[in-house]
């Protein structure tokens, strides 16, 4: 036996080499086996090159595979395929299930367990201390409590999880990690393995599972050979500093000698390779990036640069949108097909879509190289939701997710009107589901479609709802019931049609997906079973063991030709005869990736394990180190050309600073420029229309009709000639010419949305006269927010209302004032007031909510306060109260000749009568703060209080035709319980007085300034109307002091009115002291 390596720089030719060998051998000795060793996601492209490079396309005598594999195939040859491997899902299933019933035992885990991804962080954990043959009993007998009490607490929550898991295992099961010691102890029984050849290649270090695994091997076989990557003017037989660029191939060579050493092997002279053949022969620039790359060399290459670049872009989107432009004009000046093109990233969460957007928009094939997570498709949301309906009792949130993965047979708009019906009800869990929703349809348009939505909803789940709470089941009944759900719903053939129809649209990712959701969702179910089958778990349980199992589930997606462009990543792609690499998202953070300690054990715990003789995985400081040698395999991978590039700003807006490695290549490269290149500057590097069409949008844009005869406006008049395009092209077209001119609608139009007579509250002619356009959306179209049933400032107000109406009425048949009642009196009207408001309102969630206790307590206090307040004044004033909560309705008489007809009602109108003469005046209660401002009511933006004296003084005219009716005063009261600030202490009755003068009247007290407000405001009101029925909906707000008509709009989305661009603008309207204000009224 015998072993040799073959060594070399990157691109040295070491794999040409290595096949040309195991060819030229497995040729020369037909009778003889070569097993080609590589990690598991190489095997598929190794097998093709070894099958192309061969002679008629065939392989006897050679076989790729990975250990695992590798492992199989001798399982097989020895009758061992009873052998059951607990795969990374069943792991996941079993730890879920461990960690539930040992999670009171856990000490510092147990505050973790429910953070994403921290099952995965344990499972890793325990995958360790298989491959690296740890024992539990080593860690506690390494660690001190006292020196280091939280990372012994650690060790004994692990120990506690993995005991439990490997005596689950020895019953049986076996994991992947202990397949391999499997594996080895059996090696020595296999005539397949005796006297063959074992290349290992794309390794860069062995586990040391798989180091016993290759020991076993070097005992049984006729040579093993090694392909290292390393400078070939390294002295390899030294490991050196773990910062040496080669430190991992140091340790590789160590770890294969030593296995030489105790198996006696023989080794061989190494092959030492200096790459005159090899990638580089026609670029000296990559060449001496190879040499200098992360070495501590001083050299400077001072020729001229061709071969490599660095791009500037202004965000990811921009750069993955020119790197496949870039790829298509390369490909079309036949400068290679798309397989000698490969993209990639360190970040392929950001870079993965983007680059695949930009692939499909340009037709180009491509792979992307990446395990797509399923736990977010359609199909295993479907499921995960149905179970939250059962665990949560119909929740709101489970039942739309259900609904929405679509499977469910309902249409979407169907969906939409339900969700909206529920959120405007509070139909957010189980109990409002069971019971009729008559009485809330009833205020529908379409009173019986919801509750028949509700009866067939409840008619399809109560079933599975029921079986599935039944008590005592076992995790196997549980499942079954599941399983016949999901037939019931068809969603296996539902999944099946959806891929089909994807495939037809020719997106074969998203088919691959949908038709692996079906057979993914099975093969958890049956793991459920086979593992867990007659535990008994709860609802709860069970729905988060199977969670975690769907969050986990991975599936890989094999290349659909030969002849595409590679996207990966810096770690797991493979990337092989890359003639131009485009390396993108060079950042600072990203590339080298920043490095953490895990959730289980910090960076620091794993230092001081390794100072005990305890080593596990590499640590963070090792990690960033490897990053820096698969970064150098990367960088060095393209034969003729590499491009890199990096954004100035991510996709949240956040500006981005390009990674220290670019500062390196410009020191080995002084003459290496950044570029700026601008893929929307002219037009250049078109390919399709869509893409043409999206580029000449950008383009016109920025450029505008300045220039007439640009290539941009005659690829637009080409656009324009082209049927398909023309619509659309001509709408692009009239965009150039865009100017905000305000436009009306005519009368006929402003009728059919108005009316001929408008019924107007106040508040909507204040609108109008604050934006019309804000007028228009909002009554005229209708356009309205999602309704809730959420409490806010405004239900507040109209509650508190409600609430002192009620009062008012009460007040009127008590024989005595509020403020001769006892407290305890006072606190029981109080509480009876607010009580049936709420009631009235259909707001009794609010009682039934204790995170609403306090608004309960808020408004009790508020009208408590207000009462008190309006009875002590009412009792100081020869004021009478007469009228509460008047509606127009009951005032005959309208306004601008019979045009407009107001609704609303006023608040409060006291009187106080003389002989032949009644004073009155109204008061309208405000729970927010408002003063009269004169210049507002000139403008017609505070209209309320003049309009309650116009319909106060028709009410009175009527009521007393006989009588002088004169107002007093129109006031506001602003409902409040204001926090008095005092120096000194005051007794109760001075800080009441204080507080009454807080909430003092505020308003006009002079009839005549009152009857100037009165007249001015009906001739707006008049000026109003005729406007808004002349079709006016001008994009004016007003600018009025600091006050505009954008304030608290919810339109502004719509309207887009920006005070910047052309065409818009405020209307701006002097701010007037009160007396300019009143004397301007009078002269109208």
């Amino acid at each position: 036996m015998s072993i040799q390596y073959i060594l070399g720089n990157s691109g040295s030719g070491k794999t040409f080499y290595l096949y040309e060998e195991v060819r030229r051998l497995a040729k020369e000795n037909p009778n003889e086996t070569f097993y080609i060793v590589v990690p598991e996601q190489y095997t598929m492209q190794t097998q093709r090159d070894f099958v192309l490079g061969s002679e008629q396309a065939c392989i006897i005598n050679i076989d790729v595979v990975s250990f695992d594999r590798l492992a199989y195939r001798i399982f097989d040859e020895l009758g061992m395929q009873q052998i059951e491997v607990l795969d990374d899902m069943g792991k996941n299933l079993l730890l879920q299930k461990i960690i539930q019933e040992c999670k009171d035992q856990l000490k510092i885990f147990t505050k973790n367990i429910e953070k994403p991804g921290y099952i995965d962080q344990i499972k890793s954990l325990i995958s360790e201390f298989e491959q690296y043959q740890i024992e539990t009993e080593n860690l506690t007998e390494n660690v001190d409590f006292n020196s280091n009490p939280v990372l012994y607490t650690k060790i004994e929550d692990l120990t506690l999880i993995f005991d439990k898991f490997r005596n689950y295992m020895s019953e049986k099961l076996i994991t992947n990690e202990e397949l391999l010691h499997v594996f080895a102890q059996n090696i020595h029984r296999s005539t397949k393995l005796k006297n063959a050849t074992f290349v290992f290649e794309g390794y860069t270090g062995f586990t040391p599972v798989q180091e016993k695994v290759v020991e076993e091997l070097a005992r049984v076989g006729k040579k093993l050979l090694f392909t290292i990557l390393i400078d070939r003017n390294d002295d390899f037989k030294k490991v050196g500093e773990k910062h040496h660029l080669f430190y991992m191939s140091r340790k590789y060579i160590k770890q294969v000698h030593n296995i030489g050493e105790r198996t006696h092997c023989m080794l061989e002279d190494p092959v030492i390779l200096n790459g005159e053949n090899g990638r580089f022969g026609n670029s000296d620039e990559l060449c001496f990036l190879e040499q200098h790359l992360f070495r501590n060399k001083s050299q400077k290459y001072t020729n001229k640069l061709n071969k490599i670049q660095i791009l500037q872009f202004k965000d990811p989107k921009e750069e993955t949108e020119y790197v496949a432009a870039m790829i298509e004009k390369l490909v079309r000046e036949n400068k290679g097909r798309y397989q000698d093109y490969a993209v990639v990233t360190g970040d392929m969460e950001t870079y993965g879509e983007l680059m695949k957007v930009a692939l499909q928009n340009l037709s180009i094939p491509f792979y992307i190289d990446e395990k797509k997570k399923l736990s977010f498709s359609a199909g295993m949301e479907f499921v995960k939701s149905a179970i939250e309906i059962v665990t949560s009792n119909y929740s709101y949130e489970s039942v739309f997710r259900f609904l929405k993965t679509g499977f469910f047979g309902w249409e979407r708009k169907r969906i939409d009107e339900l969700e909206n019906f529920c959120i405007k009800y509070r139909i957010f869990f189980g109990a409002k589901w069971k019971k009729s929703w008559v009485e809330y349809a009833k205020r529908e348009a379409d009173p019986e479609m919801f509750e028949e939505m509700r009866l067939s909803f409840i008619e399809q789940m109560e079933p599975f709802v029921n079986k599935m709470t039944e008590k005592n089941q076992t995790v196997k009944e549980k499942t079954i019931v599941l399983y016949e759900f999901l037939v019931q719903m068809q969603l296996e053939s539902k999944l099946e049609r959806m891929a089909e129809e994807f495939l037809a649209e020719g997106l074969f990712v998203k088919e691959k997906e949908y038709r692996q959701s079906t057979k993914k969702i099975i093969e958890i179910l049956e793991r459920m079973v086979e593992l867990l089958g007659n535990e008994r778990l709860s609802n709860d349980d069970y729905s988060q063991i199977l969670n975690a199992a769907f969050d986990t589930t991975k599936i890989g997606t094999i290349p659909a030709g030969n002849d595409y462009v590679l996207v990966g990543d810096v770690q797991r792609s493979r990337f092989e005869k890359i003639k131009t690499l485009f390396f993108i998202g060079l950042n600072d953070g990203i590339v080298p990736k920043a490095t953490t300690g895990s959730l289980c054990f910090s960076q620091q715990e794993r230092e001081d394990l390794e100072r005990k003789g305890i080593i596990l995985a590499p640590t963070a400081t090792e990690r960033m180190y490897m990053q820096q040698f698969y970064l150098y395999m990367v960088f060095t991978k393209p034969s003729e050309q590499l491009i890199m590039s990096y954004p100035t700003i991510g996709l949240s807006g956040t500006s981005m600073m390009p990674s220290h490695i670019i500062s390196q290549f410009r020191k080995l490269f002084p003459d290496l420029k950044i570029m700026k290149p601008d893929l929307y500057s002219g037009i250049q590097m078109l390919f399709t229309q869509k893409q043409a069409f999206h580029i000449l949008a950008v383009c016109l844009g920025e450029e505008g009709n300045r220039e007439a005869n640009s290539p941009s406006k005659k690829l637009l008049q080409w656009f324009i000639s082209q049927d398909q395009w023309a619509d659309v092209s001509n709408r692009l077209l009239d965009s150039l010419n865009y100017k905000h001119i305000e436009e009306k609608l005519n009368k006929e139009l402003a009728n059919a949305l108005y009316g001929e007579v408008l019924f107007n509250s106040v508040s909507r002619l204040e609108s109008f006269e604050k934006c019309p356009c804000m007028h228009f959306l909002k009554y005229g179209l209708r356009l309205r927010e999602r309704e809730t049933s959420d409490f806010n400032q405004i239900d507040l107000g109209n509650a508190l209302h409600e609430a002192l109406e009620r009062f008012g009425s009460v007040s009127k048949d008590m024989n005595q004032a509020y403020t001769s009642l006892s407290r305890q009196e006072q606190e029981q009207l109080v509480d009876q007031l607010v009580n049936t408001t709420l009631a009235g309102m259909n707001a009794e969630y609010l009682m039934e909510n204790p995170r609403k206790e306090y608004d309960i307590r808020r408004m009790k206090r508020l009208v408590d306060r207000t009462v008190r307040t309006i009875a002590r004044e009412i009792e100081e004033s020869n004021f009478i109260p007469s009228y509460l909560e008047v509606p127009f309705e009951q005032i005959r008489q309208s306004i601008a000749d019979d045009k407009v007809i107001l609704t609303g009602k006023i608040d409060r109108v006291d009187l106080l009568e003389q002989e032949q003469r009644i004073d009155y005046r109204v008061i309208d209660y405000k729970s927010g703060s408002q003063k009269l401002d004169y210049s507002a009511v000139y403008y017609g933006l505070q209209m309320q209080l003049a309009v309650y004296a116009h319909f106060a003084q028709q009410l009175l005219t009527e009521k007393y035709p006989n009588q002088t009716i004169a107002p007093t005063g129109i006031y506001y009261y602003k409902i409040d319980d204001p926090l008095i600030p005092v120096k000194d202490q005051i007794t109760d009755s001075e800080l009441e007085e204080k507080i009454d003068k807080e909430l003092s009247l505020s308003g006009e007290s002079d009839h005549e300034i009152i009857e100037v407000l009165r007249k001015h405001t009906l001739r707006t009101i008049h000026q109003s109307q005729q406007k808004i029925q002349d079709g006016e909906i001008k994009v004016r707000p007003i600018l009025h002091g600091t006050e505009t008509g954008c304030d608290y709009c919810d339109y502004n989305g719509i309207c887009k009115f920006d005070s910047k661009l052309e065409g818009f603008s405020y209307r701006q309207l002097k701010k007037l002291e009160t007396a300019e204000a009143v004397r301007k009224m009078e002269e109208k």
